[in-house]
């Protein structure tokens, strides 16, 4: 299952330099948008269509890293972590773990280590095991059994922060608007409350407006906790990316742990 936290490191990411839509447009049709979107597909639950989209990627830019989108922005480019995922959640273990080997060669876990514990967990999953011995049949577990017979189904995903608001956000964030942004990323928050991303991005935003208050306004900086609490317990492992989140806020952050 692909969690907020796979789609954080990139999504965001590549959202601060989509936010600047007019000098983006050079980024557009080439390496870019097939890697977004797929990102997207896989966080929504459609890893063939990600395949697809993670394959045009590689095929139009083969080379991992931070790459310049325009101007001094970059965006970091994890293609084989990704297309490992999608691969993974279709059962396509040994095609998986070659995308994984390649991901690791290319040093991209290094680059973002939120991807390394999700490349692990795929990397033992797809292992070989030994044959288990038969169990006798009174021997099964009785928990893994549901009331109808039949094993209970598996936990829905966290859902997506809405693309649009993500973008509109961010924009406003970056342009300086903090009262906008509140709002917008307060509304993802609310759509998608198991989401630590959106939380965080409040937490963010909060922030933002409590130093430039002059750190003055105590119930804010209270919000501020009160987000990051909220982000850390839906995600312990979650990692702020330095392009938005102050030193001191991830100073904060860790601090949680």
């Amino acid at each position: 299952m692909v969690t907020g936290r796979v789609r954080f490191a990139v999504l965001l990411a590549a959202a601060v330099v989509a936010a600047a839509a007019a000098p983006a447009v050079a980024a557009r049709g080439t390496w870019y948008d097939p890697y977004l979107d797929g990102v997207e597909a896989l966080e929504k639950g459609d890893p063939a269509r990600a395949i697809e989209l993670f394959e045009t990627a590689l095929a139009r830019r083969p080379e991992s890293g931070y790459h310049r989108t325009y101007g001094t922005n970059y965006i970091h480019y994890a293609p084989h972590a990704h297309l490992a995922l999608a691969l993974g959640a279709l059962g396509r273990c040994d095609a998986a773990l070659a995308e994984i080997g390649r991901a690791r060669t290319a040093g991209e876990p290094e680059d973002d280590p939120s991807l390394a514990p999700r490349l692990e967990a795929l990397a033992q999953r797809c292992a070989p095991a030994p044959e288990p011995e038969p169990a006798p049949p009174e021997e099964l577990s009785a928990a893994a059994i549901g009331p109808s017979g039949s094993p209970p189904a598996a936990p829905p995903p966290a859902p997506a922060i809405d693309r649009t608001l993500l973008r509109r956000g961010l924009a406003a964030y970056l342009a300086g608007d903090l009262d906008t942004a509140t709002r917008v990323f307060e509304q993802a928050a609310s759509e998608a409350p198991d989401s630590a991303v959106a939380h965080l991005l409040v937490a963010t935003v909060r922030f933002a407006r409590w130093r430039a208050d002059g750190r003055r306004d105590e119930a804010l900086a209270r919000s501020v906790r009160s987000a990051l609490d909220n982000a850390r317990r839906l995600d312990p492992l979650l990692e702020p990316p330095p392009a938005l989140c102050p030193p001191e806020l991830v100073a904060r952050w860790r601090t949680l742990r």
